[in-house]
């Protein structure tokens, strides 16, 4: 029973069935969008911001009583959220944004 952790397995659970249905449909060889995988990586975006809003929520009503937490938790929680957020913040930018810049230099 960690304060939270219905939040993270839910968001955990959704964007991962999203992705794993994106990835079965490809090795099947269906040819898929390309707005679908990026709709997958901005859902693990939201995702990991989501993480970090429920982790400062649980440490402000950790700080009034409300919420039984360990701040070990919430620290190493928010270390992962981050970690996650900006590498897949990093992969959006190269793998969209960037590749959509050197498309539109290239015409």
């Amino acid at each position: 029973m960690v304060a939270g952790g219905g939040w993270f397995m839910t968001m955990n659970y959704g964007v991962h069935s999203v992705m794993y249905s994106y990835y079965a449909l490809r090795a099947a060889g269906f040819r898929v969008s390309r707005k679908f995988a990026m709709f997958i990586t901005l859902s693990q975006i939201t995702q990991m911001l989501m993480g970090c809003v429920v982790n400062y929520l649980v440490f402000h009503w950790m700080q009034h009583d409300q919420c039984h937490s360990h701040f070990q938790n919430i620290f190493w929680s928010s270390l992962m959220y981050l970690s996650y957020l900006v590498l897949f913040c990093h992969f959006f930018f190269e793998a969209y944004i960037g590749k959509m810049r050197k498309t539109m230099k290239a015409d």
